[in-house]
């Protein structure tokens, strides 16, 4: 794995990173030299507080975006091939999980989204049917399958009410999607209903003990002088979609229990 220090350094010039080096230098130097610790943990504290409000946090989005700003889709050029130079959808280095399909996959239930992930199961090979709450992503998968020479059985669908016999499908794939539903137990049920005997579901849910989790909760709990919320409340109010959820692996353990 190869390191650039030009990627790496800037983290700590950013406001996160340099309030935390502040925060730790302070840790060290309090017992020794208690007016320079407090005053380093203080302005740690201010320097988080200050570059989570709307109005710095807007001014630095601004700073990186101003050269870049959106297009509408008539806007972008047409051609053979487009280079993407970030925000890749997969890594360029196998192995790929979706492409590992034996021969006894045959019917895959996969939730459309951006379409991403469903081509890439449509280049191996499955026969597929793509659900997804809005029929704005199931045209945009449809359009992106169809301009590639793909086909894929796509409907809108609520994946806590599945509209599929019992053991429908070899192969059940959600990525990040189950835990935005207000009864992710339900959703989970409704996958080992309609899986086949010996079948097999990789479903993708947001860890709760993580980097992002903590620092919505320094952003909105601690600078915002709330430090008693919990980590499912700032996930339930800040993170993307309301009532968005994440687990711990214990809770993801049970939530996955057969039911």
């Amino acid at each position: 794995m190869e390191i650039y220090l030009s990627k790496f350094l800037p983290v700590f010039v950013y406001p996160l990173g340099l309030g935390l080096v502040m925060a730790i230098l302070a840790g060290l130097l309090i017992s020794r030299f208690r007016v320079a610790g407090r005053a380093l943990l203080w302005g740690a504290v201010t320097l988080l507080w200050v570059a989570s409000t709307p109005v710095f946090s807007d001014y630095l989005r601004s700073t990186l975006e101003w050269r870049h700003l959106p297009l509408a889709l008539e806007g972008y050029p047409r051609a053979d091939a487009i280079v993407v130079l970030g925000g890749m959808v997969q890594g360029a280095e196998p192995p790929r999980v979706e492409r590992e399909f034996s021969d006894a996959v045959d019917r895959l239930l996969h939730a459309a989204a951006l379409g991403a992930d469903h081509q890439r199961f449509a280049e191996a090979g499955a026969r597929l049917w793509g659900i997804d709450l809005t029929e704005r992503a199931v045209e945009h998968t449809r359009r992106r399958l169809t301009e590639l020479g793909f086909e894929s059985r796509l409907s809108t669908g609520d994946a806590e009410r599945l509209e599929f016999d019992d053991e429908s499908f070899d192969y059940v794939y959600s990525w990040g999607v189950l835990h935005h539903s207000p009864d992710t137990r339900g959703a989970i049920a409704e996958v080992y209903r309609v899986l086949r005997k010996g079948g097999v579901a990789r479903v993708m849910i947001y860890h709760k003990w993580s980097l992002v989790g903590l620092m919505l909760w320094v952003r909105y709990g601690l600078l915002g002088l709330r430090p008693w919320m919990t980590l499912d409340q700032v996930y339930g109010r800040y993170l993307e979609s309301p009532g968005t959820k994440a687990y711990s692996r214990r809770e993801a353990r049970e939530l996955y229990l057969p039911v």
